[in-house]
Protein backbone atom coordinates (compact mmCIF):
# COMPACT_ATOMS: atom_id res chain seq x y z
CA UNK A 1 0.00 0.00 0.00
CA UNK A 2 1.29 3.24 -0.76
CA UNK A 3 2.81 5.12 1.88
CA UNK A 4 0.99 8.28 2.37
CA UNK A 5 3.78 10.34 4.16
CA UNK A 6 6.00 9.72 0.61
CA UNK A 7 3.43 9.16 -2.32
CA UNK A 8 3.57 12.05 -4.79
CA UNK A 9 0.45 13.97 -5.99
CA UNK A 10 -1.10 14.40 -9.11
CA UNK A 11 -1.10 17.58 -11.08
CA UNK A 12 -2.19 20.34 -8.77
CA UNK A 13 -5.18 22.63 -10.11
CA UNK A 14 -5.19 26.22 -9.15
CA UNK A 15 -6.78 27.12 -6.70
CA UNK A 16 -10.29 29.17 -7.02
CA UNK A 17 -10.14 32.68 -6.56
CA UNK A 18 -9.35 34.73 -4.16
CA UNK A 19 -11.00 37.93 -2.38
CA UNK A 20 -7.39 39.17 -2.51
CA UNK A 21 -4.90 39.81 -5.44
CA UNK A 22 -2.15 37.36 -5.42
CA UNK A 23 -3.25 35.84 -2.79
CA UNK A 24 -0.56 33.17 -2.09
CA UNK A 25 -0.44 29.42 -0.84
CA UNK A 26 1.63 29.18 2.64
CA UNK A 27 2.33 25.58 3.29
CA UNK A 28 3.28 23.39 6.13
CA UNK A 29 7.03 24.33 5.12
CA UNK A 30 6.67 28.02 4.99
CA UNK A 31 4.84 28.58 8.31
CA UNK A 32 7.72 25.78 10.20
CA UNK A 33 10.83 26.96 8.11
CA UNK A 34 10.37 30.40 7.21
CA UNK A 35 7.78 32.04 9.82
CA UNK A 36 9.34 29.60 12.65
CA UNK A 37 4.95 28.46 13.31
CA UNK A 38 5.82 24.99 15.96
CA UNK A 39 4.47 21.81 14.87
CA UNK A 40 2.67 21.97 17.98
CA UNK A 41 0.58 24.81 17.26
CA UNK A 42 -0.24 24.31 13.58
CA UNK A 43 -1.36 20.69 14.56
CA UNK A 44 -3.66 22.47 16.92
CA UNK A 45 -4.84 24.95 14.22
CA UNK A 46 -5.75 21.90 11.68
CA UNK A 47 -7.40 19.99 14.83
CA UNK A 48 -9.72 22.90 15.47
CA UNK A 49 -10.53 23.92 11.65
CA UNK A 50 -9.16 21.78 9.83
CA UNK A 51 -6.56 22.52 6.70
CA UNK A 52 -6.39 22.82 2.41
CA UNK A 53 -4.43 21.80 0.15
CA UNK A 54 -4.30 19.21 -2.89
CA UNK A 55 -6.24 15.71 -2.67
CA UNK A 56 -4.66 12.70 -4.82
CA UNK A 57 -6.43 14.05 -7.88
CA UNK A 58 -4.84 17.19 -7.52
CA UNK A 59 -7.93 18.97 -6.79
CA UNK A 60 -7.47 22.31 -4.63
CA UNK A 61 -10.26 21.41 -1.49
CA UNK A 62 -10.68 21.41 2.70
CA UNK A 63 -9.47 18.54 4.60
CA UNK A 64 -11.61 17.90 7.89
CA UNK A 65 -9.94 16.64 10.98
CA UNK A 66 -10.13 12.67 10.51
CA UNK A 67 -10.22 13.22 6.96
CA UNK A 68 -7.21 10.87 5.27
CA UNK A 69 -5.30 14.13 4.33
CA UNK A 70 -5.30 16.03 7.66
CA UNK A 71 -4.09 12.73 9.13
CA UNK A 72 -1.14 12.74 6.62
CA UNK A 73 -0.93 16.31 7.24
CA UNK A 74 -0.34 15.84 11.07
CA UNK A 75 1.65 12.87 11.01
CA UNK A 76 4.22 14.98 8.79
CA UNK A 77 4.06 17.43 11.74
CA UNK A 78 4.81 14.75 14.15
CA UNK A 79 7.65 13.51 12.47
CA UNK A 80 9.41 16.97 11.78
CA UNK A 81 8.28 17.36 15.72
CA UNK A 82 10.49 14.43 16.38
CA UNK A 83 13.38 14.88 14.16
CA UNK A 84 13.58 18.57 15.91
CA UNK A 85 13.78 17.00 19.35
CA UNK A 86 16.91 14.96 17.93
CA UNK A 87 18.11 18.16 16.44
CA UNK A 88 17.02 20.92 18.73
CA UNK A 89 16.74 22.77 15.60
CA UNK A 90 14.46 23.01 12.60
CA UNK A 91 16.15 21.67 9.24
CA UNK A 92 14.16 21.76 6.22
CA UNK A 93 16.31 19.34 5.10
CA UNK A 94 15.19 17.08 7.33
CA UNK A 95 11.63 17.52 5.91
CA UNK A 96 12.22 16.48 1.80
CA UNK A 97 10.41 13.40 2.32
CA UNK A 98 7.24 15.01 3.87
CA UNK A 99 4.28 16.44 1.98
CA UNK A 100 4.76 19.28 3.90
CA UNK A 101 4.01 21.37 0.21
CA UNK A 102 0.75 19.72 -0.19
CA UNK A 103 -0.64 21.21 2.86
CA UNK A 104 -1.42 24.51 4.14
CA UNK A 105 -3.45 28.11 4.02
CA UNK A 106 -3.72 30.80 1.78
CA UNK A 107 -3.77 33.78 3.56
CA UNK A 108 -7.41 34.42 3.39
CA UNK A 109 -8.04 31.62 4.93
CA UNK A 110 -5.82 31.48 7.74
CA UNK A 111 -7.98 30.38 10.89
CA UNK A 112 -7.19 31.59 14.44
CA UNK A 113 -4.11 29.86 15.71
CA UNK A 114 -4.23 28.60 19.52
CA UNK A 115 -5.40 31.33 22.05
CA UNK A 116 -5.88 33.87 19.23
CA UNK A 117 -9.03 35.46 17.55
CA UNK A 118 -10.39 35.50 13.90
CA UNK A 119 -8.34 37.31 12.14
CA UNK A 120 -10.00 40.52 10.98
CA UNK A 121 -10.11 41.16 6.61
CA UNK A 122 -7.82 44.10 7.70
CA UNK A 123 -5.41 41.91 9.19
CA UNK A 124 -5.60 39.48 6.08
CA UNK A 125 -5.15 42.22 3.85
CA UNK A 126 -1.51 43.15 5.68
CA UNK A 127 -0.65 39.55 6.16
CA UNK A 128 -1.14 39.16 2.56
CA UNK A 129 0.89 41.97 1.77
CA UNK A 130 3.87 40.66 3.47
CA UNK A 131 3.27 37.66 2.37
CA UNK A 132 3.62 39.00 -1.33
CA UNK A 133 6.73 40.42 0.01
CA UNK A 134 8.63 37.44 1.68
CA UNK A 135 7.86 35.77 -1.72
CA UNK A 136 9.16 38.72 -4.05
CA UNK A 137 12.11 38.65 -2.18
CA UNK A 138 12.67 35.10 -2.33
CA UNK A 139 11.67 35.54 -5.73
CA UNK A 140 14.76 37.91 -5.96
CA UNK A 141 17.24 35.62 -3.96
CA UNK A 142 16.61 32.80 -6.30
CA UNK A 143 17.30 34.27 -9.73
CA UNK A 144 20.61 36.26 -8.51
CA UNK A 145 21.25 32.20 -6.92
CA UNK A 146 20.68 30.91 -10.82
CA UNK A 147 22.69 33.49 -12.10
CA UNK A 148 25.63 33.29 -9.58
CA UNK A 149 25.52 29.54 -10.45
CA UNK A 150 25.82 30.22 -14.29
CA UNK A 151 22.41 28.94 -15.00
CA UNK A 152 21.13 31.96 -16.48
CA UNK A 153 24.22 32.42 -18.72
CA UNK A 154 26.99 30.28 -19.87
CA UNK A 155 29.90 31.56 -17.02
CA UNK A 156 29.41 31.30 -13.20
CA UNK A 157 30.70 33.94 -10.77
CA UNK A 158 34.11 33.43 -10.47
CA UNK A 159 34.27 33.38 -7.24
CA UNK A 160 31.09 30.32 -6.93
CA UNK A 161 32.27 27.01 -6.35
CA UNK A 162 29.34 25.88 -4.22
CA UNK A 163 26.86 26.69 -2.12
CA UNK A 164 27.78 25.66 1.15
CA UNK A 165 31.42 27.42 -0.30
CA UNK A 166 29.09 31.29 -0.78
CA UNK A 167 27.65 30.94 2.51
CA UNK A 168 30.81 30.29 3.65
CA UNK A 169 32.06 33.46 1.84
CA UNK A 170 28.76 35.57 2.96
CA UNK A 171 29.28 34.81 6.47
CA UNK A 172 33.07 35.74 6.90
CA UNK A 173 32.49 39.04 4.73
CA UNK A 174 29.75 39.87 7.21
CA UNK A 175 29.95 38.30 10.07
CA UNK A 176 28.08 41.03 12.30
CA UNK A 177 25.06 41.24 10.16
CA UNK A 178 21.87 39.91 12.05
CA UNK A 179 20.22 37.13 10.81
CA UNK A 180 23.12 36.35 8.96
CA UNK A 181 23.71 32.49 9.98
CA UNK A 182 24.68 29.21 8.31
CA UNK A 183 21.27 27.19 8.67
CA UNK A 184 19.62 30.82 7.82
CA UNK A 185 21.39 30.87 4.48
CA UNK A 186 20.66 27.94 3.85
CA UNK A 187 17.12 27.27 4.17
CA UNK A 188 16.69 30.61 2.69
CA UNK A 189 18.71 29.78 -0.55
CA UNK A 190 16.19 26.64 -0.56
CA UNK A 191 13.19 28.66 -0.49
CA UNK A 192 14.41 31.03 -2.83
CA UNK A 193 15.34 28.10 -5.65
CA UNK A 194 11.35 26.33 -4.48
CA UNK A 195 9.42 29.60 -5.49
CA UNK A 196 11.39 29.85 -9.18
CA UNK A 197 10.36 26.23 -9.57
CA UNK A 198 7.19 26.63 -8.88
CA UNK A 199 6.60 30.02 -10.59
CA UNK A 200 7.91 28.03 -13.60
Amino acid sequence: MENGLTKKRAVKEVPPESEFDDDPFLSLADCVYLAQTSPAELASTIERGGIFGWDRFGRYKHFELGSPEACIALDALATVHARYLQRKQFDSTDAADLPLDDYGWRVAEWPAFPGGSAVPPDEQAVRAEKAKDIACLLAIIGALMRFIRGELYEEKHPAYESDNKLRELILDALPLVPGLRKRNLQDVFALGKKVLADAN
